[in-house]
């Protein structure tokens, strides 16, 4: 077939569609044209209102919006009342809820106080407890200091029977009575003359002098060193020696350091008794020469 045909084929097709479609909307116009000519006949064919029949109508309407209107006013009263019951129920549960929020808020203030009190009271105890465990500490640690530190102490002397510038010579000996080293640091004597009446030195020269090297003493072993005259005595000191009223002294001081770089002295002092012709312990013990820290 040609192309002209399929045309006159696929015209006729939709002319016959658009006929079958057309066919409803024609019988909705035809149903409507009826419906309004018939709404025209019985329009023409009614009475005409009249005035009485029109203010009746009207007296009914406003009767009926009364009557409406006093409805919805006692639903309205209704609704007011109900909404003012659940008001004050709300308030009266408000009322109890505030009360119990203020009676919590007390209960956790007089708990806070009370913890409060009961925590000031514990670190009152712990300080308590503390300081005494740091004095027990500080005991324990003497003690241990007591008993694991060198001692330096005199153990002995004697006097030479040399003598150098008119000065005898006095042969010291120490010990180590600890159970650790001690280092000898440094090494103080000297041989003066004091008054009897009043203790006054003549020409005391007992300042320590530091050693070259530091010398260690384990525990027990013993350090001898000579002592000489270092105090320069005038002619007047040497006629108050020679009439009674002075005395030459063994003086001396060792200062050494323990293991932990504590430093410790040891004093002593002699007094030369002629009778013995040696250095003897004064009859009152002076604390500020003699002693072993």
């Amino acid at each position: 077939m040609l192309d002209r045909d399929w045309l006159f084929f696929i015209s006729i097709g939709l002319i016959l569609t658009l006929g079958v479609a057309s066919i409803p909307l024609t019988e909705r116009y035809r149903g409507s044209s009826g419906e309004y000519h018939n709404a025209s006949q019985i329009h023409s064919e009614a009475d005409p209102i009249s005035p009485e029949a029109l203010s009746e109508a009207f007296g009914e309407a406003q009767a009926a919006y009364a009557e409406e209107h006093a409805d919805h006013g006692e639903q309205r009263a209704e609704r007011n009342l109900v909404a003012q019951e659940e008001m004050a129920k709300w308030a009266y549960g408000l009322f109890w809820v505030s009360l119990i929020g203020v009676g919590l808020l007390a209960g956790t203030f007089w708990e806070a106080l009370r913890t409060a009190k009961a925590a000031e009271a514990a670190v009152a105890a712990a300080n308590k407890t503390a300081l005494a465990a740091i004095a027990a500490t500080e005991i324990t640690r003497k003690d241990f200091i007591a008993t694991h530190r060198p001692r330096v102490v005199l153990r002995n002397f004697h006097i030479s029977d040399e003598i150098i510038s008119d000065s005898p010579i006095v042969e010291v000996v120490i010990a180590n009575a600890g159970n650790t080293p001690a280092y000898i640091m440094k090494i103080g004597s000297d041989i003066p003359a004091r008054m009897k009446e009043n203790g006054n030195w003549l020409g005391l020269a007992a300042r320590p002098k530091i050693l070259p090297n530091p010398i260690r003493l384990d525990a027990g072993e013993e350090y001898e060193f000579s002592v000489v005259r270092n105090s320069v005595l005038e002619g007047e000191d040497w006629w108050k020696i020679d009439g009674g009223e002075a005395e030459f002294y063994l003086i001396g001081v060792i200062v050494y350091r323990d293991e932990n770089q504590t430093t410790r002295k040891t004093g002593f002092l002699r007094v030369y008794d002629t009778e013995r012709e040696t250095f003897a312990r004064p009859h009152e013990d002076e604390p500020e020469y003699n002693y072993c820290d």
